[in-house]
């Protein structure tokens, strides 16, 4: 595949599943008037199979009558050559999953409202999608069959959405399932299609039951580290932990609709995705707080941007790891090991702080070129004597976005007197608690400040009662004087 495809332009890789690749990609329109798609494409050397082409063709028979806002659009089905792919709406946001992650990897779950809110939204989609009818009005009797956080997106407004009905099932489908047939993802599998089950809409309310459990308790239902044939068996029995192990304080009124979504006889399970829909409804007016796709938006907006801090950070470390390996490469006696990145202006602060004599010349490399110079070479930094006599080096932007690479293993080994070693670990603990300080919200200050103001108080008057001078009586004194001259006069029975 190149670049364009049919009247699109691809602009990148969006995911990629088992069978089929998700492209972002523009159409080339009029007058500069362009449209961003997703484009569904099918993987290699699939698009050669008859099977996968007929699965992609039921897909969009299924989806491109939806209309639906938790519902990702599908706009057609092209090809261009022997290349089918299917046009649908681009959601400009993340996954459920990728949400997930990062919150579970901070030791976090979803409040209650965002995870009620969320379930809400997809049982939305589900309903319709189950109550689709033909020109006819006769029911199509879709069910999606692989409901589960991959294949929920949430927007940057806060719009969730539900995609991938690749292995949908509906009764004008030109593959039918045959009786006895996988298909989907096990940890969100309901106990009837995990058997190969004729399946109906009831599997997905099992399905999204899962997807709700986990983002309450932060555990799937199935623990990822038994083996397939443990989780098989598992699965076919919904013999899984309860969420009130997890959170045995979780609301009584939640815990049963959590647990009727979950019920391992299809018959004890909620009867629609609707019923499942309003359960969740009147629980989320009565019980929740107030939320909404603005608040789940900001959710989306924190995660992107911890995202991309992250991927930047990432991308520095390997800038540092190339650097280091250019160095270790172009000059053999330099231990990459002891070296560290850094500003021009750090390197001068460095080699300023640190007296002529106490330490050997400090390498610094500074890009792209890594050359050293000799410790008598001119340097452009003559100027500066001391700086120029301990970096040794030519900085060729010595600015504050110059940055170089600095030998630290004389630096860190150099002495220190004990008032340099006093003042710099008070800096260091005077930023560490600033910074945990401005971390604080006001009302953990207004804490803090009032118990430090209390134990305060109480050791003052401790030391006040404990080292108070209390005179002695004065009848004491009189005795204590007697005592000492009767001790004087009385004769000694050595006399």
């Amino acid at each position: 595949m190149g670049d364009v495809l049919g009247k699109y332009r691809i602009d990148g890789l969006i995911a990629e599943g088992g069978m089929a690749r998700i492209y972002r990609a523009k159409t080339e329109g009029i007058g500069g008037v362009d449209k961003v798609v997703a484009l569904k494409c099918i993987k290699g050397a699939m698009s050669e199979d008859d099977n996968y082409v007929r699965m992609l063709l039921d897909e969009a028979r299924i989806t491109v009558r939806m209309t639906h806002k938790n519902i990702c659009q599908v706009y057609g089905l092209e090809h261009d050559g022997d290349t089918y792919f299917m046009v649908m709406e681009l959601v400009d946001g993340v996954s459920l999953a990728d949400l997930s992650s990062h919150l579970f990897g901070l030791n976090r779950v979803f409040p209650i409202e965002a995870a009620v809110f969320i379930a809400m939204e997809v049982c939305a989609g589900l309903s319709y999608a189950h109550r689709m009818t033909d020109d006819n009005g006769e029911p199509l009797g879709i069910v999606h069959r692989d409901v589960n956080p991959q294949n929920i997106c949430i927007s940057k407004e806060g719009e969730v959405k539900l995609i991938d009905f690749g292995i949908a099932k509906a009764k004008r489908a030109s593959t039918e399932t045959q009786v006895g047939t996988i298909k989907g993802k096990f940890n969100y599998m309901s106990p009837e299609q995990a058997r190969g089950d004729r399946v109906d809409q009831r599997a997905d309310v099992f399905a999204l039951g899962a997807v709700l459990y986990e983002m309450l308790c932060g555990h799937m239902l199935y623990p990822l580290s038994i083996d397939d044939m443990r989780l098989r068996t598992k699965t076919r029995m919904a013999d899984f932990v309860p969420i009130e192990t997890y959170l045995p304080n979780i609301p009584e009124k939640l815990r049963l609709i959590v647990a009727k979504a979950l019920a391992r006889d299809i018959n004890q399970r909620f009867a629609s995705s609707r019923d499942f829909l309003l359960a969740l409804t009147q629980f989320f007016h009565d019980g929740c707080k107030v939320y909404d796709s603005i608040n789940l938006s900001l959710l989306v907006e924190k995660y992107l941007a911890q995202k991309s801090k992250n991927e930047a950070i990432s991308s520095e470390q390997r800038k540092k790891v190339s650097l280091r390996n250019e160095i270790r490469s172009s000059d053999p006696l330099v231990d990459a090991s002891d070296t560290t990145i850094m500003n021009a202006d750090a390197a001068r602060r460095i080699a300023l702080g640190t007296p002529l004599g106490e330490m050997y010349p400090t390498a610094v490399y500074a890009q792209p070129a890594f050359q050293e110079h000799p410790a008598n070479s001119p340097s452009p930094l003559s100027a500066d004597c001391s700086v120029a006599r301990s970096v040794d080096l030519s900085i060729s932007s010595p600015g504050n976005e110059s940055t170089v690479m600095v030998n630290m293993k004389d630096v860190k080994g150099r002495k220190t007197n004990a008032f340099e070693f006093v003042s710099e670990a008070f800096a260091k603990a005077s930023a560490y608690f600033n910074q945990k300080i401005q971390m604080m919200s006001e009302k953990t200050l207004a804490i803090i400040a009032v118990s430090l103001t209390f134990l305060l108080v109480v050791v003052i008057i401790i030391i006040f009662v404990q080292f108070r001078e209390v005179p002695p009586p004065s009848d004491s004194i009189d005795n204590a004087v007697e005592r000492v001259q009767d001790a004087d006069t009385t004769p000694s029975t050595d006399d």
